[in-house]
């Protein structure tokens, strides 16, 4: 019965995602102040790992994926001569396998540790990771503060 109510959940949540895929998911702008996107330095090295923290101080539940149960699904863009580059993807992002949704419950904080080995240069980015509102039915995108991976 649970594993039926999780495959149910699952494609619900797919669902969810297809049909705001028709939307153009925006930067957070209703709900900004409320959930903030951070990395616990501002400069790392390749060999360092990332703790990224989403605080959602807001008052709903935000469901996310994990690529195989175990990464975050975002993207990253670099600092090109000060100017965002378009959204680049892990490596993980291609692989094909179960994607499981991540719920933030409202008032808390999550944390996510990613590998700086992941990004293909040293340079300034930062991280967009998509989230799906269901109570406001709609997607946001949550933007983290900007950050360094230096040799």
């Amino acid at each position: 019965m649970k594993t039926q109510l999780k495959t149910f959940s699952l494609l619900l949540f797919f669902i969810f995602m297809l049909l705001g895929c028709e939307k153009e998911p925006v930067a957070i702008t209703e709900l900004d102040g409320y959930v903030k996107l951070t990395t616990d330095k501002i400069s790392y090295h390749k060999k360092d790992t990332i703790l990224l923290t989403l605080d959602n101080n807001s008052g709903f539940d935000l469901n996310t994926g994990m690529r195989c149960k175990q990464w975050l699904e975002m993207s990253y863009q670099e600092d090109v001569n000060g100017k965002w580059s378009e959204n680049k993807f892990f490596q993980y992002m291609y692989l094909r396998c179960l994607t499981a949704i991540d719920t933030i419950p409202a008032k808390t904080t999550t944390s996510y540790k990613i590998p700086c080995d992941l990004f293909d240069s040293e340079a300034t980015f930062q991280l967009l990771v998509p989230c799906h509102v269901a109570k406001k039915d709609t997607n946001i995108t949550a933007v983290s503060n900007k950050f360094e991976i230096v040799p």
